[in-house]
């Protein structure tokens, strides 16, 4: 939706095709954020831990996207809240 789109917090992937692509988690709040990212590619899928700071960017973690993948799903955990980002490939 427009609203989720929006949010303070995003993770998303700095190119969106098939291949190799770091991730990057935007944060527009005031605090610093230790979290989650999981990933799921096709058949691929992973995670790592990260951490961001107030206003910051934080660009790291790498995701393979395979060229058979339809899409990617990105999802961030940050303390009790998931943000889901997905793209179609």
């Amino acid at each position: 939706t427009l609203a989720r789109s929006f949010a303070p917090l995003q993770a998303f992937l700095a190119d969106p095709t098939p291949g190799t692509s770091e991730v990057i988690v935007a944060n527009d709040t005031p605090a610093n954020h230790d979290l989650a990212v999981e990933w799921s590619a096709g058949e691929e899928s992973g995670s790592f831990d990260a951490a961001v700071d107030a206003q910051g960017r934080w660009r790291g973690g790498s995701v393979t996207v395979p060229g058979e993948a339809e899409g990617v799903s990105i999802l961030l955990r940050v303390d009790d809240h998931e943000i889901e980002n997905q793209y179609d490939i």
